[in-house]
């Protein structure tokens, strides 16, 4: 069975107008996500720094996400309800809880591939592949997740605008993709795992995001090049 974006957001624009429009629109991602690589096949396999939206509007919001192996986001909310349906792989998400001395960890989901959770509208999480095959998923939004006003999280836990937040990250992951295409076929898959999990692992150290010299460093060391 192939698939067909248009008619998965007409499933989910329709599902809205249920009585229990979550139920209908995690009924409709489930349905897709059921026809697997046919996605990919539609939809292609490139990766960028942002998810493909399929649809946006003031009450929906349908993107493509893919994760490259090893790939982790900041901590954020979405301040709206999201069903996340993952079809290949398998996504770690992290959920916290906010309290009187910042954010606190509650625990970790496994995501994995035919499942489709709900994530209430108050959910606080950090989402991500820890593994070296990429994860891909359907994620669908009740509401403009890209213009609503939301928040991000720093690694030392300071609460920031959305945006300001995951800025330094993608500089992390471009200074990645640069040293990559620069090292052409000798940077292996098994080399972009190693350096970005080094990455984060250095970024949760230093309870900051790394510059993109620091993030060049933590690449070249993590590197072992074959004679």
């Amino acid at each position: 069975m192939t698939f067909d974006s248009a008619e998965f957001v007409d499933a989910c624009a329709a599902a809205l107008s249920e009585t229990d429009p979550i139920a209908a629109v995690t009924e409709a991602v489930q349905a897709a996500i059921a026809r697997g690589t046919s996605i990919d096949d539609a939809l292609g396999t490139e990766t960028s720094l942002e998810p493909l939206t399929l649809f946006s509007a003031p009450d929906l919001t349908v993107q493509r996400i893919l994760w490259p192996s090893g790939a982790l986001s900041s901590i954020h909310d979405h301040r709206m309800w999201a069903v996340v349906g993952v079809y290949a792989g398998c996504e770690v998400n992290r959920l916290y809880q906010r309290s009187a001395h910042g954010l606190s960890e509650l625990k970790g989901r496994e995501v994995r591939a035919g499942t489709a959770p709900v994530l209430d509208a108050d959910a606080v999480h950090s989402a991500g592949n820890p593994r070296r095959e990429w994860t891909a998923g359907l994620h669908v939004y009740g509401g403009d997740i890209l213009g609503v006003s939301r928040s991000g999280w720093d690694p030392g836990g300071n609460e920031l605008p959305y945006d300001e937040a995951v800025a330094p990250r993608r500089a992390i992951v471009q200074a990645l993709r640069d040293f990559a295409s620069e090292q052409g076929e000798a940077f292996t898959a098994d080399d972009r795992f190693a350096a970005v999990m080094a990455l984060w692992v250095e970024c949760e150290n230093r309870r900051r995001h790394l510059t993109p010299t620091e993030a060049r460093e933590v690449i070249l060391a993590s590197w072992k090049p074959t004679a």
